[in-house]
């Protein structure tokens, strides 16, 4: 099937996503996975589908990946990972993914976004990370996002976030010093639903 653009295999069941799956179908540009049982990705799960722009594995069960599973998806616009079972992004996660504009992390058990999460994405435009369990944003978390235009932290734990470069957007917020530095294109941030005071 070399002339696919858009394969969707959700709920199906899903739970191991061998090697080499995809190398049938090379004109895939979207691709859904979603509600599906996939627990990991393994590093070249996703070789052979250069023209990749669309990827959703919503409804899962991952809670980690390896750091290399992306790296055969450079043209990747969009990529939903909500509702899985992920408690940590570990660092440059998605170094790779430098076409990246949006990328949705909802219902995780996200507790903490390190500095080094979002490293290698200078085009994320959008970001949403809805109803995880965010206590705490580090310092310069978004020191690599400086496209960011949309950010949606709604529904989490945050007690305090950083300062200086949201000033202009608030007017009554504790934060710590130099939370999202540099985030000029910031359009929306959207803090509802934490425990801001």
């Amino acid at each position: 099937m070399p002339n696919l653009k858009e394969l969707d295999l959700r709920g199906n069941q899903i739970e191991d996503l061998p090697v080499g799956l995809f190398t049938d179908v090379p004109d895939v540009e979207k691709l859904t996975l979603a509600h599906n049982n996939i627990m990991s990705l393994p590093t070249k799960i996703f070789y052979g589908l250069p023209f990749l722009n669309d990827l959703d594995l919503s409804w899962n069960h991952l809670e980690s990946w390896n750091d290399e599973a992306f790296s055969y998806v450079n043209m990747l616009l969009r990529l939903n990972i909500s509702n899985n079972d992920i408690n940590r992004l570990i660092p440059a996660s998605f170094k790779r993914l430098n076409s990246l504009l949006a990328l949705h992390l909802d219902g995780n058990y996200l507790e903490n976004l390190e500095k080094d999460s979002l490293v290698g994405l200078p085009r994320l435009g959008h970001l949403s990370v809805n109803n995880n369990m965010l206590k705490k944003i580090d310092t310069l978390t978004f020191d690599y996002v400086k496209a960011l235009g949309v950010l949606l932290l709604e529904g989490n734990d945050i007690a305090s976030l950083g300062s200086e470069a949201i000033n202009d957007l608030v007017t009554s917020l504790r934060v710590e010093e130099d939370w999202c530095v540099g985030l000029h294109s910031l359009t929306e941030l959207d803090l509802s639903g934490n425990k801001i005071r």
